[in-house]
């Protein structure tokens, strides 16, 4: 390496000290990077809202010494695309129109400046006011409802539902959601969905505003739309100018997935934040879904099918296996823009990509397009993605339009999750996997945040 010719004295903390080195002596070159200057902004920016002290990581990135410790790890997991968690990307046939609101990911250039951090012995800079930033908030609350304490604990994870009610006298419109986690260490990801008024009463006298009663793994409870999905990392949900229809006298059901990992834990109470007002939105969205689908015409052959026709089946020890669905959209449906894309599958998931193949494309359409490519799945990190777009610029379906879907699967014991899925079942090796609402089960889902277009 080139050295510098140093003309003025410098001071060098040695480990008994502090010497002066002579003038004219030579010395290492100026980092390329300091923490103060370079790094922690790069982490303010995109890391720090969880890595905190009491955030939803498993450690902090606040300090310079809280990061020089772990930034080697840091460095793999952002070149490896683990974190920040966030899934959606370019796939080399699935690339959407645009990008996504809230993207978290750092660029080259940002990447490129942790690795030399590193290179150049992880100097520390001249000190400076590190703005730890808080978490994502919700603009404009409402209402806050919480859930009664529940108290998970051993190993396995729990799917829990709790009946919740906005107290609605009138049709009411909801433009903005979060989800706060009462015990961030044990809450992996909620679902939000609404309940029909004729259900209301019953479920009240049932179980009891805020109580819990178990539910499935699947998107909702029997009986809810689903609103929107919230996990760690995740922004709170703003349509904007967008907004969702709730019933006169409906309620909400929040459904939990508690992640344990053993012992007994302290209490959750989760809380889910609310933007409602009576006033129509300039545009009304609703959740559709497309998924799911066990037999043909909508499944389409896949490598494993059995001899008598296309079935939803994942031989153990396969890390190829696909299922492609094909849903036409019935004449009589509004056009639709797509606001958001919540893909959906369990353990064994692996990819996932959304298409719309259009029956009648408008002029500078693209015939096919790519509505949402995730092409490393992770079931710890399940997020909605919010179209960067204006509304006149959104993806469109139409009746007659193709939905399509191709999920990928890896059933092997190589798969983290697998492995994951058969400790919780208490099983040695991995087993055939079918369509269903467990998590040793699989789902091929993708949601869809749409505006009935006039």
């Amino acid at each position: 390496m080139q050295t510098v010719i140093v003309t003025i004295s410098l001071v060098l903390v040695a480990a008994c000290g502090e010497r002066a080195i002579p003038a004219g002596a030579d010395a290492e070159p100026a980092p390329r990077a300091t923490w103060y200057q370079d790094v922690a902004p790069i982490l303010a920016t995109h890391c720090m809202a969880c890595h905190q002290e009491g955030g939803i990581a498993p450690f902090p990135l606040t300090t310079y010494d809280d990061t020089y410790i772990v930034a080697n790890q840091v460095v793999d997991a952002v070149e490896a695309g683990i974190m920040p968690p966030f899934s959606a990307e370019d796939g080399d046939d699935c690339a959407p129109t645009h990008g996504w609101k809230e993207d978290p990911r750092l660029s080259a250039d940002e990447r490129a400046t942790l690795a030399l951090w590193i290179e150049d012995g992880r100097a520390r800079g001249e000190p400076a006011t590190i703005e730890v930033p808080a978490p994502p908030t919700l603009g404009g609350i409402t209402h806050s409802l919480t859930a009664n304490p529940y108290v998970t604990s051993g190993y396995d994870d729990q799917f829990v539902c709790f009946l919740l009610d906005p107290e609605t006298t009138v049709e009411t419109w909801l433009s903005g959601w979060s989800v706060r986690p009462g015990n961030p260490a044990v809450v992996h990801h909620a679902v939000l969905s609404s309940l029909p008024a004729d259900l209301m009463p019953l479920a009240r006298n049932a179980i009891g505003v805020g109580n819990d009663f178990p539910c499935s793994a699947g998107a909702g409870a029997p009986g809810t739309s689903v609103i929107g999905a919230w996990a760690p990392g995740g922004q709170p949900f703003d349509g904007g100018d967008a907004a969702i229809a709730l019933e006169a006298g409906g309620g909400l059901v929040l459904q939990i997935h508690y992640h344990p990992g053993g012992g007994v834990a302290e209490p959750d109470a989760t809380t889910v934040d609310l933007r409602l007002t009576t006033t129509p939105p300039a545009a009304a969205f609703a959740v559709r879904s497309w998924g799911n689908a066990g037999a043909a015409p909508q499944l389409q052959p896949g490598p494993y099918d059995p001899t008598e026709g296309p079935a939803f089946t994942i031989p153990p020890g396969v890390g190829d296996a696909v299922e492609t669905m094909r849903f036409t959209v019935p004449d009589g449906e509004p056009e639709l823009a797509v606001l958001s894309a919540f893909p959906h599958m369990h353990y064994v998931g692996v990819g996932l990509s959304m298409w719309v193949n259009r029956a009648s494309p408008a002029p500078g359409e693209p015939a096919r397009e790519c509505l949402v490519n995730v092409d490393r799945w992770n079931f710890d990190w399940q997020r909605q993605y919010l179209v960067d777009a204006p509304l006149a610029e959104l993806p469109r379906v139409r009746p007659g339009d193709e939905i399509e879907l191709r999920c990928r699967y890896d059933n092997r014991i190589s798969n983290p999750f697998v492995q994951r899925a058969l400790d919780e079942q208490g099983l040695s090796a991995p087993v055939t996997v079918e369509l269903g609402e467990s998590t040793i089960d699989e789902m091929c889902i993708g949601l869809l945040s749409v505006i009935e277009v006039p």
